[in-house]
């Protein structure tokens, strides 16, 4: 009986706790749907974004920055990109609550021709926010505890691409 006194005064004495509850549930659900839409069209700027910050260096189109999306939105950036882009070196370092991503995605073409493996380089680069990570030779990512580091991760990836 406290507990139902204590969800009782939670939504300010009302008499059908049931039906706030319901409504409380409902309003979660629109807010979860609209955070979705927000989501999207951050998603669709962002792309833009990243399509016009192309750098093509040796032939080989180049995205690679430091950004505030969750590892979720990156990859499935990273993915579109991919379909849309040819040549493409993606290299995005994001910082989320204090912690450090890497992900990296090569097209097939120059996993081949140049002998790029994401994974080996995700493992290595992600030394510089100490953590660790894998993947495969076209897509891979890493987490770490040290977001600062994610500027050299760049560097290490201007190298690369510069140094042909």
């Amino acid at each position: 009986m406290a507990l139902l006194d204590s969800v009782t005064e939670l939504f300010k004495g009302t008499k059908d706790v049931l039906h706030s509850v319901q409504k409380l549930n409902e309003e979660n659900e629109q807010l979860k749907k609209e955070v979705l839409t927000f989501k999207k069209a951050q998603l669709v700027n962002v792309k833009k974004e990243w399509m016009q910050s192309v750098c093509n260096i040796n032939g080989i189109n180049t995205i690679a920055l430091i950004s505030d999306l969750d590892a979720g939105s990156v990859k499935e950036l990273a993915f579109q990109l991919k379909a849309e882009i040819e040549n493409l070196f993606l290299v995005i370092g994001s910082k989320e609550e204090g912690k450090a991503t890497i992900t990296i995605l090569i097209s097939d073409n120059l996993v081949k021709e140049k002998g790029w493996h994401a994974g080996n380089l995700v493992r290595e680069w992600s030394k510089e926010i100490n953590g660790g990570g894998g993947g495969q030779p076209f897509f891979a990512t890493a987490g770490g505890k040290k977001p600062e580091g994610l500027e050299a991760v760049l560097k290490l990836a201007d190298s690369l691409i510069n140094n042909l």
